[in-house]
């Protein structure tokens, strides 16, 4: 009896224990650069911190023009050279650096040399089978592409045909996974597109339930999602929204509705609720992330961490 107790603290205290980041280290090395000026237009943007694990745990961010690696374990940084297009996701590979851009999938070193151009298209999220070394890509209308990165070839796509039964389809922009299953987050290419999460089979390669979102009540799926699978359910970073999905929802093609995960803040009698931009980084039973947020009568927002408790 002993010996199960501590397999399932073992197996709750892993579902959450990702991530030796302070909210202090965050905010000083990340949260401080998410918002900048263009140069060139003059115009205020956002620059999301991305977060990834290896051997260290990383951070990816745009900081003065330039995209800034950051080796959490050693506070290290080193520059990417030679980016195309905005990062929206990235993953660390034995010794390389995997960048799936709005102009495609990139590898790197850890000095931050460009190594090779994968795949050239509009990369929205990936997955990583790190024994195959395949990497599944999120590249929108066209669903699903599966890509052998030792032989660098396409190995299949999967247009993930979610259509409702008026006749309007959806596009893939976000992508988690388990032992078996990828979830995907669908968009609606109209107004009337199905808007929601599939579930994939990686045995069968195939979608096994489609899952739409209560339009109504829960909104729509964000044309660029972070998604996480984290022990029995699905979190999205939903354009900002934290939306949480049990996996036991996910079943029969129900219509579901996500539960939304709010960071509230108050300054005073000013209150307001939180956007995370970017990923959200899990550890212990807590969300962490950089956010923006303004002061009472302020037009432009300021940045810095933020904490939800889980």
């Amino acid at each position: 009896m002993r010996r199960i107790a501590i397999g399932l603290m073992a197996l709750i205290c892993s579902q959450f224990s990702f991530a030796n980041i302070s909210g202090e280290y965050l905010n000083n090395k990340s949260c401080k650069y998410l918002g900048s000026v263009d140069s060139q237009t003059g115009y205020r943007v956002t620059n999301p911190v991305f977060h990834a694990k290896g051997e260290n745990e990383y951070l990816l961010q745009k900081v003065n023009s330039k995209y800034q690696l950051t080796n959490v374990g050693n506070d290290t940084s080193v520059n990417l050279v030679s980016t195309e297009g905005r990062v929206k996701d990235f993953h660390i590979l034995n010794d390389r650096v995997l960048v799936g851009t709005t102009r495609g999938l990139f590898e790197y070193d850890m000095r931050g040399d460009l190594k090779r151009e994968l795949f050239r298209g509009k990369v929205r999220a990936f997955e990583l089978d790190r024994k195959k070394n395949v990497a599944f890509l999120i590249i929108g209308n066209e669903g699903l592409l599966a890509y052998d990165l030792l032989n660098e070839e396409v190995l299949f796509v999967d247009e993930l045909n979610t259509q409702n039964e008026n006749g309007h389809r959806s596009a893939s922009t976000g992508i988690a996974q388990d032992e078996n299953n990828f979830y995907i987050a669908m968009t609606g290419r109209s107004e009337k597109g199905f808007n929601g999460v599939v579930v994939y089979s990686k045995e069968f390669k195939k979608i096994i339930s489609k899952n739409e979102y209560n339009k109504r009540r829960a909104g729509v799926i964000f044309p660029y999602v972070q998604m996480y699978s984290i022990g029995d359910s699905i979190f999205l970073n939903n354009g900002g929204w934290i939306h949480q999905i049990k996996k036991s929802q996910l079943v029969n093609d129900k219509k579901i509705m996500p539960k939304w995960r709010a960071i509230s803040y108050s300054q005073n009698t000013f209150r307001q609720f939180i956007m995370l931009q970017g990923d959200l980084i899990f550890q212990n039973n807590n969300v962490l992330g950089c956010g923006e947020y303004f002061k009472e009568g302020q037009r432009s927002p300021n940045s810095k961490d933020f904490v939800l408790s889980l």
